[in-house]
């Protein structure tokens, strides 16, 4: 890496870093750019070497968290959800949350609702289309539109709890936890689909 490589690298993370901290502190709304270029110690020019506004750095936050999320996704959980063992969905789960868990508590006080629909698109829509017959054809359908949101907002909502629990549960007790919540969810919401015709 050349040096302006390194300082254009260096600035992108001093910007990511103040954004944080101000959306801690301010809440997404009231977080601009001059309080991120202050907070950083960079000017604002160097901002818009790297972004238009605070909305196209959060769009590039969100679309980082979506595009890691789908790496993860592999055959062996998928093949295992289609014959309802939705453990190794959990590990994926725990496995995500714990590498992401700084970034997602971020992204819920952005946009709950945006970070909603990344989870609905990889937890729920990838992996039930797989074995779901005309599956999004299924959820236009008003009653399984809101099974499918009260069910992803139950999921986020105990993701939003368990960051809030820093260090209360251990690595195993997660895993069980969300491997439940997961079991339950994804039986229930199956179900449903499967009534369909």
């Amino acid at each position: 890496m050349n040096e302006k490589d390194k300082r254009y690298a260096r600035t992108e993370k001093l910007i990511r870093e103040a954004f944080f901290k101000s959306v801690e502190i301010n809440g997404f709304v009231r977080t601009g750019v001059s309080g991120i270029c202050d907070a950083a110690g960079i000017s604002r020019h160097a901002f818009y070497a790297h972004y238009d506004d605070k909305y196209q750095l959060l769009d590039r936050l969100f679309d980082e968290l979506e595009n890691d999320l789908m790496s993860t996704m592999d055959t062996e959980v998928l093949d295992r959800a289609k014959t309802g063992d939705f453990y190794p969905s959990a590990q994926r789960l725990v496995s995500d949350l714990t590498r992401n868990k700084d970034i997602i508590a971020y992204l819920i006080k952005c946009d709950r609702v945006r970070l909603r629909a990344i989870f609905n698109r990889i937890y729920m829509d990838h992996p039930t289309s797989l074995y779901v017959k005309d599956y999004y054809r299924k959820i236009e359908e008003k009653d399984i539109r809101l099974y499918r949101a009260y069910l992803s907002s139950a999921l986020i909502g105990f993701i939003e709890e368990v960051l809030s629990m820093e260090g209360e549960m251990d690595q195993e007790e997660l895993l069980d936890v969300f491997y439940n919540l997961i079991d339950y969810i994804s039986g229930y919401y199956i179900k449903q689909l499967q009534k369909k015709r």
